[in-house]
């Protein structure tokens, strides 16, 4: 039987927690030409979103500039495609997508910027898939944290409000949590770092926390790993 785009989708999604980043970028493409088989343009938008991930996990690995440049222009793609959708909520995905490749080569105003448009269409738009207090949440953190980086100390306070909000829902799957929660401590640590090193130091430590108690948290080790040698 012919597997959905959606099915795809998340084989491509296991196999880039697992590390296979290769298998995943596959597997994304076949993922949208189903998506677009079956006209499913949220879906299809959805898929670019997630190879961006990819491709930024691919730049960690490598720090080799085209792979976040891909990641960039695959969720500007994917914005691109659901801005003509008629579900205002299916650009939710690839607008917070790019916001964090963005944010990742240092420009800040338009990571904010696809951050607040992200945030306001969910809280407006509730979305059909994705629709969690904790996805929300995980999108304020970013957007919080980036503002601070900004320049807005205010900010400070709504990101690590936000994130305490994640980690105390009783609802989310404690995967997704302790991804979106040990992400949160590290991007908090990390924008602390050189101006409260001490405040950096205690998210720095809460993360790797959460990261010890969940064995499936493979990537984010690693990722904790490189951020913790930065502060040595």
């Amino acid at each position: 039987m012919k597997q959905s785009g959606r099915e795809i989708h998340g084989t491509a999604e296991h196999a880039r927690e697992a590390g296979n980043f290769l298998t995943a970028l596959q597997l994304s493409e076949e993922a949208f030409l189903a998506y677009q088989e079956e006209h499913d343009l949220f879906g299809m938008g959805d898929i670019l979103a997630s190879r961006s991930i990819t491709f930024r996990l691919l730049f960690e690995t490598s720090k080799d500039i085209s792979f976040l440049l891909r990641a960039k222009h695959d969720a500007m793609t994917g914005v691109e495609l659901t801005r003509t959708s008629s579900e205002k909520s299916d650009l939710i995905m690839p607008l917070y997508r790019l916001g964090q490749v963005q944010e990742e080569l240092e420009e800040l105003s338009e990571a904010c910027n696809s951050y607040k448009e992200s945030v306001e269409i969910f809280e407006n738009f509730p979305p059909k898939e994705h629709n969690r207090p904790a996805v929300l949440n995980d999108m304020k953190v970013r957007m919080y944290v980036c503002e601070y980086k900004s320049g807005n100390e205010d900010a400070l306070a709504s990101a690590e409000n936000a994130l305490l909000n994640l980690e105390n829902d009783p609802e989310e799957a404690r995967y997704t949590k302790d991804v979106w929660a040990s992400g949160g401590h590290m991007k908090l640590a990390e924008a602390l770092k050189d101006k409260d090193l001490e405040r950096a130091q205690k998210h720095l430590q809460k993360a790797k926390q959460i990261i010890d108690m969940n064995a499936d948290l493979k990537i984010r080790k690693v990722q904790w790993e490189k951020l913790a040698a930065s502060f040595s």
